[in-house]
């Protein structure tokens, strides 16, 4: 299953993937570039947007990548793909902060200004028991840093799982940073299929940046340079 920027970079949880596989999966995505591991992965559909490697490599339960456009058109932005572990709270509890752990190790060099995090989360803030099932210290870090960007249309408080008819929660999120709130102008949730997935796909529409260069490169004929009359024109119109 899975979150999505718009569909031009697709998150993905429970994924999974096994290196024997990794070519297929792209070829069906006919991804630009990708990032795979057992249990995540993340998809770029443009090739406006080149994921780097996975900036946290020793945890297959975590994706950061560095979004970087091929001819600087953008300031590269981040993001970061969970799938927290669902059996306990403790669990939770140790895999938060073992991420806090790493995001502070890279410190340097990610731009929290500019992150996206986004994922199953496997807690909901719709209980009432929150400390229970997640790390504070975690808590605490998106509360003064990101927002939930499903505010945005008011959808926050829909259920984004659902097993069978009567079990229902709220446990995927997209959180951006809070900079990055007035950049961020929709944001939506899809039912999928129930034989293809019990969770709901999320997406959000971002205003990355703005293009210095108008809709794409331009290059003048130079035949033009040997007709008098387009020198005019130029002259007059500039």
């Amino acid at each position: 299953y899975l979150r999505s920027l718009k569909f031009d970079i697709m998150a993905f949880q429970e994924t999974h993937v096994t290196d024997n596989i990794t070519d297929m999966v792209n070829a069906q995505f006919q991804s630009k570039s990708s990032i795979w591991t057992v249990h995540c992965g993340m998809v770029s559909l443009s090739s406006n947007f080149i994921l780097s490697p996975n900036m946290i490599s020793d945890n297959d339960r975590v994706i950061l990548s560095k979004v970087t456009h091929p001819l600087h058109s953008f300031t590269p932005f981040y993001v970061l793909n969970l799938y927290a572990p669902a059996n306990n709270g403790t669990s939770r509890k140790s895999f938060f902060n073992n991420v806090l752990n790493a995001i502070d190790n890279l410190s340097s060099v990610v731009d929290l200004t500019r992150t996206l995090i986004m994922g199953d989360f496997n807690y909901s803030y719709s209980r009432t028991n929150l400390l229970s099932q997640t790390s504070s210290r975690w808590l605490s870090f998106l509360e003064e840093c990101f927002f939930n960007a499903l505010t945005i249309t008011d959808i926050h408080n829909i259920s984004t799982f659902y097993r069978n008819t009567t079990i229902s929660s709220t446990i995927d999120y997209i959180f951006a940073s809070n900079v990055m709130r007035s950049m961020t102008t929709d944001a939506d949730l899809h039912k999928i299929n129930s034989q293809w997935t019990d969770h709901s796909l999320l997406s959000i529409t971002c205003t990355i940046g703005y293009s210095s260069s108008g809709p794409g490169l331009w290059r003048a004929n130079p035949l033009l340079l040997n007709v008098p009359g387009y020198h005019q024109c130029v002259q007059d119109n500039i």
